[in-house]
């Protein structure tokens, strides 16, 4: 029998127990997310895709790359099943205030709004929903695929 140790504050994976961006909250120990200090009630799908999403926030996957990143390999997954999560991620998030944090791309995906450069909150009077996150990309350069 092999024991696991971990470093407080870590997952067993590494990654930080609690994921922070802005006011969400993700604690990884007890699956419990949070948006203002405010109970997110999500499901298993949608809480995975979060904890994917919150890994590099501004980056935008294309639906097969969330596919691959979240269900078993050879596992027969429509397209719009994740779109049908992401609906159901941001319903749970809008039902606290945080309906604009998770962004569609036409055309390309799905991606966690970036905070603006050299700030650790949401700013208030935040960008319409359809708009992508504060992080700057050079032209012509394209989403994670």
């Amino acid at each position: 029998m092999t024991a696991h140790t971990r470093t407080p504050g870590t997952s067993v994976r590494g990654t930080p127990a609690v994921l922070v961006h802005g006011d969400l909250r993700v604690d990884r120990d007890c699956f419990r997310v949070t948006f203002r200090d405010q109970p997110v009630h999500l499901g298993p799908t949608p809480y995975r895709l979060l904890n994917f999403l919150l890994r590099r926030p501004g980056v935008v996957y294309s639906r097969e790359k969330l596919i691959a990143a979240l269900w078993p390999a050879g596992t027969q997954i429509r397209l719009s099943t994740v779109d049908v999560h992401i609906l159901r991620l941001r319903a749970a998030l809008a039902s606290v205030g945080g309906a604009d944090l998770v962004v569609g791309v036409r055309g390309r995906g799905y991606g966690l709004r970036a905070l603006p450069a050299g700030t650790r909150e949401l700013p208030q009077d935040r960008a319409p929903a359809g708009a992508m996150p504060t992080r700057e990309q050079p032209s012509g350069a394209r989403a994670s695929s």
